[in-house]
């Protein structure tokens, strides 16, 4: 699982998870899109924030 980093969206300002460059990226809560990586919103940010932890230890 290497190359996840966490972001917050630049519209709804929610946290987001960039993952899979091949997909478009698209905010889950409020469907703002950036077609760099796909965006996972406030349902990923627990995982996201977890795995961040672990990448800092």
């Amino acid at each position: 699982m290497d190359g996840m980093w966490c972001k917050h969206c630049p519209k709804c300002g929610n946290y987001v998870m960039k993952n899979d460059p091949r997909e478009s990226g698209m905010c889950k809560a409020c469907g703002w899109v950036e077609y760099v990586a796909v965006f996972y919103c406030e349902l990923r940010r627990r995982y996201c924030i977890e795995n961040e932890d672990r990448s800092a230890a």
